[in-house]
This record gives C-alpha cells, sequence and structure tokens, in this order.
C-alpha cells in the first residue's frame, strides 16, 4: 500500500469513487484472510508440517500462498484497518460519493460484518487469486467459494461473535431471505455449501427499488417474491458469468452492485 493511501486513510479523506471504497474493502478482507491464515499454520505446526512451494494445480503449497497473499506492509492491525474504512466511508457520504455496497447495506439494513459477507462472496469475481486462497484456507482444492463456515470463521473465535453470525447467515435473515447471497444447491448442509453473490443483476435491482419505494416493512416480501427464477449450481453462481476477466482486484462484478444505488435514484427522479 502506497503512503499516499495510508495518508488518505489516516485523514478520513473521502474516497474518489466506489472503485477506491472497494480496494479498501478488499485490503480489509486480506488482512482478514492472512490471519486465518497465521492461525491455521500455527495449529498445524508451520509451513514446515505441510506441502511447501508450489503445487502446480495439484496442492496449494505456503510459497504459493504467500505470493497470492502478500503480508501486510503499512503495519496496520485489522481494527485500524477497519477504523480507518469507516472514517472515509463516513467522509465520503458527508461529499456525496456513491458507495454502492454501503447503500446496499442501508437499504437492507445489513450489518457492517454481513457487508464484509458480500464482500467475501464477491471476491472470486473480482479476482481470480481469491479462487485459490480460498481453497487453501479451506483445505480443499476444491472449495474456490466461501462457506458459512469459512465466514464465521474470518469473524473471529468468540463463541458469543459466531453465534451472532450463524444467525446472519441463517435463511430468515436478510442476506439470503432477500437473495442477495445464495448457496449452492449440490450440499444440504448450509454451512459447507459454497456461496455466492446474487447473479440476476436485473433481480438485484428490482429488489432495491422495490425496497427503498415500499420501506423497511416490505422489503423482505418483495425479495422472496423475486427468487422465483433463482440459479442452482453445484460450483456456486458468479455475478459475472457473461462477463470477461479483467484484471485488477475490483474491476469485476463490482458494477453491479451499483445496480441497487441507481435503481433508487433513477425512481427518485421519476417521482
Amino acid at each position: 500500500m502506497s503512503v499516499r493511501a495510508v495518508r488518505h486513510a489516516a485523514t478520513g479523506e473521502p474516497y474518489r469513487d466506489h472503485f477506491d471504497h472497494l480496494e479498501d474493502a478488499f485490503r480489509v478482507l486480506d488482512r482478514r484472510l492472512h490471519d486465518l491464515v497465521g492461525k491455521i499454520r500455527a495449529e498445524r505446526g508451520g509451513p514446515a508440517a505441510a506441502a511447501t512451494g508450489w503445487g502446480q494445480g495439484m496442492f496449494i503449497g505456503d510459497e504459493e500462498l504467500d505470493a497470492l497473499l502478500p503480508p501486510p506492509s503499512d503495519g496496520r492491525t485489522l481494527i485500524e484497518l477497519r477504523d480507518d474504512l469507516s472514517r472515509r466511508v463516513a467522509a465520503s457520504l458527508d461529499a456525496g460519493v456513491e458507495l454502492p455496497l454501503v447503500e446496499l447495506g442501508r437499504i437492507f439494513n445489513l450489518s457492517a460484518w454481513e457487508q464484509e459477507v458480500l464482500l467475501l462472496c464477491l471476491a472470486p469475481d473480482a479476482n481470480s487469486r481469491y479462487e485459490r486462497i480460498l481453497a487453501y484456507v479451506q483445505d480443499d482444492l476444491s472449495r474456490r467459494r466461501p462457506t458459512a463456515d469459512l465466514a464465521l470463521d474470518l469473524l473471529g473465535p468468540g463463541l458469543a461473535d459466531r453465534a451472532r453470525g450463524r444467525v446472519a447467515l441463517s435463511a430468515e435473515a436478510p442476506l439470503r431471505r432477500a437473495a442477495l447471497i445464495v448457496p449452492a444447491a449440490s450440499r444440504a448442509d448450509a454451512t459447507t455449501a459454497a456461496m455466492s453473490v446474487c447473479a440476476n443483476r436485473k433481480r438485484s435491482a428490482s429488489q432495491a427499488q422495490s425496497a427503498s419505494a415500499k420501506g423497511s416493512s416490505d422489503r423482505v416480501s418483495s425479495a422472496r417474491q423475486a427468487r422465483s427464477r433463482r440459479p442452482g449450481s453445484g460450483a456456486g453462481v458468479s455475478i459475472v458469468s457473461q462477463r470477461p476477466r479483467l484484471p485488477g482486484p475490483t474491476r469485476m462484478g463490482c458494477r453491479e452492485l451499483t445496480k441497487a444505488s441507481h435503481a433508487k435514484s433513477s425512481s427518485a427522479a421519476r417521482s
């Protein structure tokens, strides 16, 4: 991370745009994943106790993982990263900068952690390196999408925090009830099923528009009616399944998050 970026974070300067915001949000996710990797290695006795090097597609060794997920370079802790993110979000909203992920959280009354779960589900579509990172931390090369268990592991070891996380990931909670994330249909156990951001962009936009127009009491019902076209796939659903891959950690899939705020703005303009 550049010195300039650290200075912007420390002073709470507004983000230039929603991509700038997502870059910072992914840094928080990277720090969570890096801390989890450290915990996994400590429990197994360090790198020497497991495969090292590059697995050439057969396994993911420690050296490859370290290349995919470099250690933090600016010295900030996870708490400091989140505090800096919160300050810049507040400054951006005051300055009128549109942040679709934050707006989506406001519309569906999502907590900060629930917004991080959305970002976690978006990560493999945003940058393919996350597919191998997620496979490593889940100790399964076929699991390249996050699961509820992984989301809870990233939340922390506290029993109370994990209990709240399970409630937030239940079928009755906003994330799944509004179809913002969808579990893969191939596993009966929701805690081990792969989770993906909803792939139907038209559905996401219409849900957000309906929610903002009718108020919080009608949000869940409008989302449930829109779920008749729920996609199902054993490999999970991609938010950009019909778009080519582009370089950069936040250049893919993130535009879909703007649909909610754009739909709301269009509705307000017509009225």
